[in-house]
């Protein structure tokens, strides 16, 4: 019983993830709020996604297509060669990557 709660909140915690992305994505933004272009998230298959670092430090990344590793990787390389900032040592759930309504979602895994 308590197996099943516990899935079903995951579940409807996912489901308002995605659906704050779709907003976001209709309001204009180019970039989820881990830092990946939208465009880099779009899938229509679970194989498609894979977890990638998403920032320079302090983050325990996102899930990507994989059509978009080089251009996501470039783009954060450039972007994090000048870094001069904290180092953080932080403590990231196990996760496996999954399409949730066509965008590549990174799922906690207990």
């Amino acid at each position: 019983m308590v197996k099943s709660l516990l899935i079903a909140a995951l579940v409807l915690i996912f489901l308002i993830a995605a659906k704050l992305i779709l907003e976001s994505v209709a309001d204009g933004q180019e970039y989820a709020d881990d830092g990946v272009k939208h465009a880099y998230k779009e899938c229509t298959d679970d194989s498609q996604c894979v977890h990638v670092h998403t920032r320079c430090t302090c983050s325990c990344g996102g899930a990507i297509n994989t059509d978009f590793i080089a251009e996501h990787t470039s783009q954060l390389e450039q972007s994090c060669k000048n870094y001069s900032g904290p180092i953080c040592d932080i403590m990231c759930p196990q996760t496996v990557t999954a399409c949730i309504y066509n965008i590549c979602t990174d799922v906690i895994i207990e």
